[in-house]
């Protein structure tokens, strides 16, 4: 009577999947199945199963396969998705500052009109927005944590400067008029509660953003404060899982009360 064993293939079979189980398998493992089935072994040199372990053995190595290949198909990497919102995102920044910049430059023999503030902000801006595109595009590591920190920081930044007291101090909004200043603010707002949480829960941003920097040794340590900081937020918002939802929601809430009540108090010491 003919028996599995006795096909050449099932052999063949055999051969693999006894590597495979010797190298993922503790002997222990390997004798506990053996124990559990007590039908004639199956010798090969100084190891011995039987062919019903062999059989359950490459049944589990079969579904085990085809779940990793089913996963690897599923897992989403590389830039897509919603990851083209950032992208969007910063290229409209870059746009923004570069016609403001553009507007002062062309204005420069005429220094008089300049709003200087505005500028340099113009100018810092622009630049972290033209890193923070080319570190996405280089899929480097630190860049969820960078922009996670930018939108924070541009949230509070228009909170202080886009109202009243900004007027004072010589900021005016990028493009547009003056009235539209709070217009900044909240579409910071809402760039920062949409981003923030997809950035921190995204399985894209985990799979895609892997590579460490290839920035010269000396810049590194010059934004080593910096990045630490960033990396570090990034972390603990990582280790709040889905609460980090509700945190970027009361981050915004806040951040608008913040703008109350600082545009109240400047209006307070005016009328005093």
């Amino acid at each position: 009577m003919e028996t599995f064993l006795d096909h050449p293939e099932a052999n063949a079979q055999i051969v693999r999947i006894k590597k495979f189980v010797a190298e993922k398998l503790s002997d222990e493992a390997i004798a506990n199945l053996m124990q559990e089935n007590g039908e004639q072994n199956y010798k090969n040199g100084s190891q011995s199963w039987t062919a019903a372990d062999i059989a359950v053995i490459r049944e589990d190595f079969r579904l085990d396969s085809e779940s990793s290949d089913s996963s690897s198909e599923n897992e989403k990497e590389g830039i897509g998705g919603w990851l083209l919102y950032p992208i969007l995102f910063l290229v409209v920044q870059i746009a923004s500052f570069s016609l403001a910049l553009f507007a002062v430059l062309s204005s420069l023999p005429n220094t008089k009109y300049v709003v200087w503030p505005s500028f340099f902000l113009s100018v810092v801006i622009f630049a972290v927005a033209v890193i923070l595109l080319i570190l996405m595009f280089k899929r480097t590591r630190s860049f969820p944590s960078l922009l996670v920190l930018f939108l924070i920081s541009l949230c509070l930044l228009y909170a202080i400067i886009v109202g009243n007291v900004g007027l004072r101090l010589g900021f005016t909004p990028p493009v547009g008029k003056p009235d539209d200043r709070l217009g900044s603010l909240f579409i910071s707002l809402i760039h920062t509660l949409i981003m923030v949480p997809y950035l921190v829960l995204s399985d894209r941003v985990k799979n895609t953003f892997t590579r460490d920097s290839d920035a010269p040794i000396a810049l590194q340590r010059a934004l080593s404060p910096i990045i630490s900081l960033a990396d570090s937020l990034y972390a603990w918002l990582k280790r709040q899982g889905m609460w980090v939802i509700l945190y970027a929601f009361l981050y915004v809430v806040l951040v608008f009360f913040l703008h109350g009540g600082i545009e109240s108090a400047y209006l307070a010491i005016i009328v005093t």
